[in-house]
């Protein structure tokens, strides 16, 4: 389990009372997913309930992680990500959007909404891709599905306008490179969705890819995995067929 704490909590002697008022006010403890794997704690309240930001929305974040053996593994400040996009742990996503502007908070998580029981946190990834790569190489297939679908999603989007402007600029692409972008998006679902042995719904992303390029030698493959006798005994024994 990971334990979450604000970048820095100012510490202010209370008169008795006030101590106690906090305790009931402050530091009520949320269960997210009421399984007590990932838990919020406001240590400082924020703006409102209405500065809450929601998936999709940008946010700027300082943190610092520490295991329960009090060992720091992770911090960073002023880092900026997506909510829901998967730029950052699977528990910030969850508990970000009931976060207000400014709040302070304590957040404790299960390992498998962190880094997973592997560990291994990953330092100095540049770009979405090396975080699907990396997900899909722990076998964090379910986690490697979503930023997958995700990419395809983005690529799909028939806007050429970003939803929020940019700094950053950015190369043209030619129609030919989106292609060659979404067959390689698409293959890599196919691929995340065969380890988790969703097979039918590996076969359909790969008719999508060979209806793009009917020789695709990959989605021939997968194809003919998702379609293969024993794939086919795993669907009739799950009643999935």
């Amino acid at each position: 389990m990971e334990v979450v704490e604000p970048l820095a909590v100012k510490q202010v002697p209370m008169k008795e009372s006030e101590a106690s008022n906090c305790e009931t006010r402050d530091f009520e403890v949320v269960d997210i997913l009421g399984n007590g794997l990932v838990t919020k704690k406001v240590i400082e309240k924020g703006l409102g309930q209405d500065s809450r930001p929601n998936y999709g929305d940008s946010a700027v974040i300082s943190y610092k992680g520490w295991l329960e053996d009090g060992s720091l593994v992770e911090e960073a400040e002023h880092l900026a990500i997506v909510i829901g996009d998967g730029e950052c742990i699977h528990a910030f996503d969850l508990a970000l959007p009931l976060a207000e502007l400014k709040e302070l908070f304590e957040l404790k998580t299960d390992s498998r909404f962190a880094y997973g029981d592997l560990g291994n946190i990953m330092s100095g990834f540049n770009s979405k891709a090396s975080l699907h790569i990396w997900l899909y190489r722990r076998n964090e297939f379910q986690y490697a599905l979503t930023c997958y679908t995700k990419a395809v999603e983005i690529l799909m989007k028939k806007s050429e306008e970003p939803v929020t402007p940019s700094s950053e600029s950015f190369p043209p692409c030619t129609p030919a490179q989106l292609l060659d972008l979404e067959i390689k998006l698409r293959n890599n679902v196919a691929a995340t969705q065969l380890k988790l042995e969703a097979f039918a719904a590996a076969a359909k992303t790969c008719d999508i890819v060979l209806h793009l390029d009917p020789t695709n030698r990959k989605a021939l493959y997968r194809k003919g995995q998702a379609s293969s006798p024993i794939a086919t005994l795993l669907l009739a024994f799950t009643g999935k067929l």
